[in-house]
């Protein structure tokens, strides 16, 4: 294969395989990409298997690499998995370790109400074993140029898409090599155990236009309407 495109459950509780998981990744040739801290093996938490999906995919990744050629994926997630948890969580040592590889080009962080089911937020991490020093971060819903769009045809919680003109502006956007502060920016992959794209990436300033003379005027008529007004205390 040359990509991969998939979109893993969220949450979804493997406590039940834990021991054959665990066993798999103890293996030689494991269908895993495995993470150590020391000599002990690093599993994600049990209560949600998407990080094991990543690794899965990087796994067969790294197998085509091997024969000289580049594999690209592309994963949905819930937006949790990009941050959740403390510097020495689990889930933060398997993010390092997934960072440091090089292999993130990029994720965009999407609007909400994407699925039918739930308008839970989420991200599509972009994976290239080619590598890369930076990852691009992309905030799809902002107020500099939102890229996406009102679903054409709503379904239950689905409310957002992205039309053909968004897809083609945020391929640019992930292509380009310059910041924007209010859509996207490149963030160092060093040392790095987690990114927030909401802190990376601000909100537009609201700037309101007023008429001072206008503003004003409704003081005033405020003020009037106050003093004669019979208050009854």
């Amino acid at each position: 294969f040359d990509f991969i495109i998939a979109n893993p459950p969220f949450g979804v509780d493997w406590k039940h395989d834990y021991d054959k998981v665990l066993t798999n990744m103890s293996s030689y040739d494991s269908h895993f990409m495995v993470v150590k801290d020391g000599k002990k093996i690093v599993t994600p938490k049990k209560s949600d298997g998407q990080f094991l999906f990543m690794q899965h995919i990087i796994k067969l990744m790294q197998n085509e690499q091997k024969r000289g050629k580049r594999a690209l994926a592309a994963i949905v997630s819930s937006s949790t998995l990009i941050s959740t948890g403390s510097k020495t969580g689990s889930e933060a040592k398997i993010r390092q370790q997934i960072f440091d590889m090089g292999i993130v080009k990029a994720v965009v962080e999407q609007p909400n109400a994407m699925f039918t089911n739930t308008d839970i937020s989420s991200h599509i991490w972009f994976l290239d074993t080619e590598g890369s020093e930076t990852i691009k971060v992309l905030k799809a819903d902002n107020l500099e140029q939102p890229l996406c769009s009102p679903h054409p045809a709503p379904k239950d919680k689905m409310r957002n898409a992205y039309s053909e003109e968004n897809i083609k502006t945020i391929v640019k956007y992930l292509n380009s090599k310059k910041d924007s502060e209010y859509v996207c920016k490149d963030v160092e992959v060093k040392d790095r155990f987690g990114i927030n794209i909401n802190h990376l990436i601000g909100s537009k300033p609201i700037v309101m236009d007023y008429d001072l003379d206008d503003l004003e005027q409704q003081i005033k008529d405020l003020f009037k309407q106050l003093v004669e007004t019979d208050i009854d205390l």
